[in-house]
């Protein structure tokens, strides 16, 4: 059996965030992008994927059937794990982050379903069996302007049952305020910073993020990779530190949560390279200090993914849940709570 073709279908998903569309890289986001890679096999099994479009979309729709698929095109897919291995080393010198790692991601993870599919098991069940069967999802909400429109979509996180909210801010400590009171002390409170911020800003902000109970600060400094800062700033905050989701491969992954800079790693399956690049380092994550929080600000077979990679995991993982109604999703995907 061989891999008879890879193709991608781009969507562009109209959405409700109940407020004014967010903007990002500088365009408003009118639509949630989605690329499915489609991978058929000679025998008839297809296997779907998801690679992360944001932006850059056409340099990934590009990079998996140009770049890519003449690669694995006519080869098994039955030893999946070499067939990504040996296309990674091949493709090492034009960048290991990025569209080409987006696009990889997107074929590893349809060679995953095909390789469920075909052993009549879950993925979960591939990856060493899933160690629970359900898993509690966080509101992660939008980046408003208005107070009053952040203060509404809490109300509406609330509503639907969540214990815990993420904002997404950069300009201090007044929307992690608003959102506090509204949501009060019982509930988990998280902000995404962006990586907007320098090591002195963060320090300055710190006391009163501590004074709200901060759960966690995601991606505070720019680069998001700066360890040392990231480590001055972890041996002087009583609020855990995340970043990870911009990781360029599993092995950036690992070493983030081996230099003790973070509290919080966080893998992106549809931009690190997929779930064999994931499931690559749990072992080294879990012998850190560091706990992994998957990044799952997507919406598709992405989303599947990290449902499967999750399950595996000790402790217990919270499912980032994009926190928008998206009633065109072909998954017909239902939020979790």
């Amino acid at each position: 059996m061989a891999i008879k073709s890879v193709t991608t279908i781009s969507l562009g998903l109209p959405y409700e965030v109940f407020g004014p569309k967010p903007v990002f890289a500088g365009r408003t986001r009118t639509h949630m992008e989605m690329l499915l890679v489609k991978v058929e096999t000679s025998s008839g099994v297809v296997g779907w994927g998801e690679a992360f479009p944001l932006v850059v979309g056409p340099l990934v729709k590009c990079a998996v059937e140009t770049i890519i698929a003449p690669l694995v095109i006519g080869k098994s897919e039955d030893d999946y794990q070499t067939l990504i291995d040996d296309v990674r080393r091949k493709l090492f010198l034009f960048s290991r982050g990025g569209p080409l790692a987006y696009a990889i991601s997107g074929l590893d993870i349809a060679l995953w379903d095909i390789a469920g599919k075909k052993a009549g098991r879950p993925i979960s069940n591939l990856l060493g069996g899933a160690k629970r069967k359900r898993l509690r999802g966080y509101a992660s909400l939008m980046k408003y302007a208005e107070s009053e429109v952040l203060a509404s979509n809490c109300r509406r996180a609330l509503d639907k049952g969540y214990k815990t909210i993420k904002i997404h801010d950069h300009r201090g400590v007044e929307q992690s305020a608003v959102a506090r009171e509204v949501i009060g002390d019982d509930i988990g409170l998280m902000i995404d910073v962006s990586c907007s911020w320098d090591l002195a800003q963060t320090l300055a902000y710190l006391p009163r993020f501590e004074e709200l109970k901060l759960k966690m600060i995601e991606e505070p400094l720019w680069p998001p990779e700066n360890l040392q800062d990231l480590r001055i700033l972890r041996s002087k905050s009583r609020i855990p530190i995340a970043i990870g989701e911009n990781a360029s491969s599993g092995a950036d992954i690992a070493n983030i949560a081996e230099s003790k800079a973070v509290d919080v790693v966080q893998p992106s399956v549809i931009k690190i390279g997929g779930i064999s690049e994931i499931m690559g380092i749990v072992k080294r994550v879990e012998a850190s200090e560091a706990k992994m929080l998957l990044h799952t600000a997507y919406f598709g077979p992405g989303l599947l993914a990290t449902l499967h990679i999750a399950s595996t995991l000790d402790g217990e993982p919270e499912i980032e849940d994009y926190f928008c109604e998206i009633p065109a999703n072909p998954l017909d995907r239902k939020s979790v709570v």
